[in-house]
């Protein structure tokens, strides 16, 4: 089935959009004033060794030091020894004030810093280099063997001066000469890397990640990848200067106005943090995040398939399963995830749970999943690398102790500010003077915090804004007012 990546540049927030077949199966947004540390590589300063934890808090430069465990600070070539992960004590690792290099490999959530290793890989187009690895190895999605032992013939020669290779799916098919030059300018980056280390003083970045546009293009365009479309004339000419010596023969479109508006995905979005989630035949999902871990419920609703109860709960069970690993990934949820699914005969499980696996199998994060139990309960876990889309968009609600969640003001105000340039798209809109009402939480975050993007907004539309705050008004109300 085709793909198609969707990117809408706004004000305040990029927003990525991977359909396929017409359906949201990923959405990422990026803010520049919350920009993911994740990918990059710093030369941080280590501010505490907790020994207790076994690991140490370093000092990078953001908000929060990172947390490095003694795992992610082994020594290269220490590997696990069965199902144990074993590490030298941390003590022995790092110590308090030492530089050290490292990455983000798990973006800030909630009160947690980043999580950090000192195991550092660079991501190229079909290559990820580890200057700390060993040999080459493939991605599991090229399956077949002639392709497979291609790619080995090319990758293992080129690590006669050291290092290791991941060799990534994208490059299936790939010509030789692409993917050798792949490798060379990912060595050149980590040469440049090391050059700045040996001069610069903690907590500085040494390699900062892709901006967002390259990274889609880097990372989600796939050979099922049918179009990219972007919706802003100066992101346009970065995709497309970035995928000339990298994607050969990718469509990239210019769409003039919003072009999250125009494919229905704020509709899917919406979709994407209800609690219920209906099914095409008449039954539904149930999603309930918890600290400890993510409920998913099945029913069947008004669904009946014939008279054999047992037929309508495995038809349930199938069809939920496509949708669970849908919204798991677009909701990006991660740690435990426990599924109730519809009892049905103790055959019939087995087949519920490995739609589950080939309905995940498409996902980039790690995934993990058990048997069915006697009750009808699958449990399975998914790599959690990056804040789930919920705690992205929304807040706790103040007034209920956490039992419900609001609309972030941040979310709000951008959303705002896409409003108003859709309102005053044309030049029949040219010179007129428009209002932003919104909550006055809203306002003061666009007034105080937000105030060149209001300038910028003005520049595109060529119209004076002026933000109005309303007492009356909910947080996620907006109101654009001509004169």
């Amino acid at each position: 089935m085709t793909e198609e990546v969707l990117i809408n540049v706004g004000l305040g927030e990029t927003r990525i959009a991977v359909m396929r077949g017409g359906r949201l199966i990923d959405y990422f947004v990026e803010r520049p004033r919350r920009q993911s540390p994740m990918g990059s590589i710093y030369l941080g300063r280590v501010e505490r060794v907790v020994s207790g934890m076994e690991a140490a808090f370093v000092d990078i430069g953001l908000d929060r030091s990172g947390f490095l465990a003694a795992w992610d600070a082994r020594p290269p070539g220490l590997t696990n020894e069965g199902e144990r992960r074993q590490a030298p004590p941390i003590t022995s690792l790092v110590h308090e004030g030492q530089a050290v290099i490292v990455q983000a490999t798990k973006e800030p959530t909630g009160d947690k810093g980043a999580r950090l290793s000192t195991h550092v890989s660079i991501a190229g187009r079909y290559v990820v280099f580890v200057p700390g690895g060993r040999g080459a190895a493939l991605s599991r999605r090229i399956t077949e063997q002639s392709e497979r032992d291609r790619l080995f013939a090319i990758a293992e020669p080129a690590l006669a001066d050291g290092g290791g290779l991941i060799v990534r799916t994208a490059a299936a098919g790939t010509a030789a000469a692409d993917l050798l030059a792949d490798i060379a300018s990912l060595r050149t980056a980590w040469t440049e890397i090391l050059a700045r280390a040996e001069t610069a003083q903690p907590p500085t970045c040494l390699h900062e990640e892709l901006a967002p546009v390259e990274r889609a293009i880097r990372d989600l365009v796939r050979t099922e990848t049918k179009r990219l479309v972007v919706d802003h004339g100066d992101a346009v000419s970065i995709a497309r200067g970035y995928a000339a010596s990298r994607v050969a023969g990718l469509s990239i479109e210019h769409h003039r106005g919003d072009v999250f508006a125009d494919h229905a995905v704020e509709e899917e979005l919406e979709q994407a943090l209800a609690t219920r989630v209906a099914l095409p035949s008449g039954g539904s999902i149930t999603i309930e995040a918890t600290e400890a871990l993510t409920a998913i419920d099945v029913n069947s609703g008004r669904y009946v398939k014939g008279a054999d109860p047992t037929a309508t709960g495995l038809a349930t069970n199938l069809e939920a399963a496509q949708e669970i690993a849908r919204q798991i990934r677009l909701r990006n949820v991660g740690g435990i995830i426990v599924i109730d699914f519809i009892h049905v005969a103790a055959g019939d499980g087995p087949k519920v749970v490995e739609a589950l696996k080939v309905a995940t199998a498409g996902d980039r994060a790690p995934i993990r999943i058990g048997a069915m139990s006697e009750f009808g309960l699958v449990e399975m876990t998914r790599k959690r690398t990056r804040e789930s889309l919920e705690r992205i968009v929304t807040d706790e609600c103040p007034w209920c102790e956490g039992r419900r969640r609001l609309p972030s003001v941040e979310s709000v105000a951008y959303e705002a500010l896409r409003r108003t340039e859709r309102a005053t798209h044309g030049p029949s809109a040219r010179g007129r003077f428009v209002v932003v009402r919104v909550a006055p939480e809203v306002a003061e975050f666009l007034v105080e915090e937000e105030a060149e993007l209001l300038r910028a907004l003005e520049r595109r539309i060529g119209c004076s804004v002026e933000v109005e705050p309303d007492g009356d008004f909910a947080r996620d109300e907006v109101e654009i007012v001509h004169d």
